[in-house]
């Protein structure tokens, strides 16, 4: 949503009754009326310059950015998970209130069992930022967000993707002390290692946050275990 190019702008207002959807349940359309004061669809990448996906996998046409003005930046974590599970296209939704902002994003790809429908298979939301000061978590994200600075652009799914690991390490980049080097690195041209990294990523927050919880040694030894192992995978990037 930084620095896109005029051909993408649209700038059109959604009405609150076409976010209201009918498979949406009572108390979520209660909470939407509640929480939402405006929604602006901000830009939609939907040319050929970056070419679309359609496969097995994916229907990837359009990136779309919305704007989201809302009550109180708290709720953005609901309206987040609700709108991205709703809207098929991959997303970024920026939610704002009078003092902050935050950004929403979604991997998606097609239900093997109905193609009209989308599976969310992985989510991030960014720190909460203020909306008058700038500050170098938010300049970070911003750059991740910056049309000119992402690197991928064989086709829309790679692109977006780039958004989304980027911003998904941004987040998590407490797990790992070399995340500025991978963010900084051009394995971003290369689908496979993007996905590699991502996979690896996940996983490594994933046993932090178990060893937490773990009680017996033996277990946490064995996550340790795992967690060295992921960290050697990462160095190599």
């Amino acid at each position: 949503m930084i620095n896109m190019p005029e051909r993408y702008e649209v700038n059109q207002e959604i009405k609150l009754k076409n976010l209201i959807l009918k498979e949406f349940k009572p108390i979520e359309k209660k909470k939407i009326k509640e929480y939402i004061k405006l929604v602006t669809l901000k830009y939609m990448i939907n040319d050929e310059e970056i070419p679309s996906v359609e496969d097995e996998k994916y229907n990837f046409k359009v990136i779309q950015y919305f704007d989201f003005e809302i009550t109180d930046i708290k709720k953005a974590g609901f309206l987040a998970n609700l709108y991205q599970e709703s809207i098929k296209t991959p997303c970024v939704l920026r939610f704002y209130d009078n003092l902050k902002e935050v950004y929403s994003l979604a991997l998606k790809r097609l239900n093997q069992n109905d193609r009209n429908e989308i599976v969310v298979t992985d989510t991030v939301m960014t720190e909460i930022f203020d909306l008058s000061m700038s500050s170098s978590a938010k300049r970070e994200v911003e750059e991740t967000l910056d049309y000119s600075k992402i690197l991928n652009r064989t086709n829309k799914v790679n692109f977006y993707s780039e958004m989304f690991i980027k911003n998904y390490i941004l987040k998590n980049q407490k797990y790992y002390q070399k995340s500025g080097n991978i963010l900084e690195s051009l394995i971003w041209y290369d689908r496979n290692k993007m996905n590699d990294i991502f996979e690896k990523f996940k996983n490594l927050v994933i046993y932090k946050e178990k060893i937490k919880l773990a009680i017996k040694n033996s277990e946490k030894i064995e996550i340790n275990k795992k967690i060295r192992e992921l960290i050697l995978e990462l160095d190599k990037y």
